[in-house]
């Protein structure tokens, strides 16, 4: 089965999989979530699709890294045909705390854009898409949709789902640098918590962001990093933004040094994608 991003634990997928199956999961205060697959157009050699989750107002699902709980969703193309590859856009998510833990979360519902390029250039593509997920408010729920769909290059355009995956990846993390609307302009050492190296980060914004600033962390494939803690906001004009990030969550004897950290920057409705390296 070709799963992407495989993220999460395997009693948590057995659990999605057990519980949800041929349809997406409901009960009798549980609303029943929208989730749709819509091809937008053909353009040079791949395939635009919009795949979208909607929950009613309260209701949250998660982002790829679901947090401390939550379920990441996780896409089967098992049984496709002519699928080369499957390239999954993730626009940026926001910091959720039930009372218990925190997670990473999308309220209402979220787009995901999605690029699909065929195995052999212009012939059509037969596309069986799985989505399993979850979605909570004050309960969680495993939902599963299923899409069978045949796209072929001389599809027409749909402007519609165009302007709702031009939405979607207006949220998506762009690249550090010039233009960007944040940067994460320092990651040092920063002493320990309970035994765990604790690293901390500066985040700049052009100017006061509108909205609020926030980071999330991910390592290699296997760790789960606790979500960076917020310490303080200073700055000339307030646009300087201080996080600690613990070092926890590896895998057994996962050597920390030289891995590569992924941090996406949440700005307002803009985001940034950093990577640094732990020394």
């Amino acid at each position: 089965m070709k799963l992407s991003p495989l993220v999460g634990s395997a009693l948590l997928l057995l659990s999605l999989a057990a519980t949800a199956t041929g349809a997406i999961a409901a009960g009798p205060t549980v609303p029943e979530p929208e989730v749709t697959l819509r091809p937008a157009d053909f353009s040079q050699g791949a395939y635009d699709l919009a795949l979208t989750i909607g929950l009613p107002e309260g209701w949250h699902t998660y982002w790829r890294n679901p947090g401390d709980v939550g379920v990441p969703p996780l896409i089967s193309t098992e049984g496709s045909e002519n699928v080369g590859a499957l390239k999954v856009a993730f626009p940026a998510p926001v910091r959720h705390f039930d009372g218990y833990a925190e997670s990473i979360v999308y309220e209402g519902g979220v787009t995901l854009p999605l690029r699909l390029t065929p195995g052999e250039p212009g012939e059509p593509v037969h596309l069986k898409l799985s989505l399993l997920f979850g979605y909570c408010l004050d309960i969680c729920v495993p939902g599963q949709a299923d899409f069978d769909l045949t796209l072929a290059p001389d599809m027409a355009t749909d402007a519609a789902v165009e302007s709702v995956l031009t939405d979607a990846r207006s949220h998506v993390p762009m690249p550090e640098g010039e233009g960007a609307p944040a940067q994460l302009v320092s990651f040092d050492p920063h002493g320990e918590s309970n035994g765990k190296p604790v690293y901390r980060l500066v985040v700049e914004t052009a100017k006061p962001a509108d909205g609020k600033v926030d980071v999330f962390a991910e390592g290699p494939e296997g760790w789960s990093l606790p979500l960076p803690r917020p310490v303080a906001v200073d700055g000339d004009e307030g646009n300087r933004h201080v996080f600690d990030l613990t070092i926890d969550g590896l895998p057994r004897k996962a050597d920390p040094h030289g891995a590569d950290l992924r941090f996406t920057i949440v700005a307002g409705d803009k985001a940034v994608e950093a990577v640094r390296k732990l020394p």
